[in-house]
């Protein structure tokens, strides 16, 4: 059991637990069906968990239309799995190798700076802010850090 894994919910650790056997044993990562099936819950309540163990950093995920492949990264465990077509909310990651451990996640550029316009609309008109109108001029775009 990893150091991680102590603080999680009852529910969460029986999820890592099934990704870690399927990842041990070669086999896909179980499906939100069949995860449900184990907790006796619905498969949304099952996805939100893998979700959680996602954002909690455990585990990456990449999907693909009908599955989907589990890396626990602290471990070096990856689930079976991968071919197909990337599901829209993984395009971008490099799909990785199966005997590769890691996940190349993409990098997103952070601006320096952001600029914020005011796109209230008008209380008397309705006309954005940022075009302008009768009852007051337009806003202009301001510099944010």
């Amino acid at each position: 059991m990893t150091q991680q894994s102590c603080a999680l919910p009852a529910d969460q650790e029986r999820v890592l637990e099934m990704i870690r056997a399927a990842a041990r044993y070669h086999r896909e990562c179980p499906s939100n069906g069949m995860i449900a099936e184990k907790l006796g819950c619905g498969p949304s309540r099952a996805s939100t968990l893998v979700t959680a163990l996602e954002r909690r950093g455990i585990i990456q995920v990449i999907r693909y239309t009908a599955s989907r492949v589990a890396i626990i990264p602290a471990e070096g465990l990856r689930t079976a799995g991968g071919g197909g077509t990337l599901h829209w909310s993984s395009r971008g990651i490099t799909p990785i190798r199966p005997d590769a451990g890691e996940c190349r996640l993409p990098t997103a550029p952070v601006p320096d700076r952001y600029v914020v316009t005011d796109r209230d609309p008008c209380f008397f008109c309705g006309v954005r802010a940022d075009k302008g109108c009768a009852h007051r001029a337009a806003s202009e775009p301001v510099e944010m850090l």
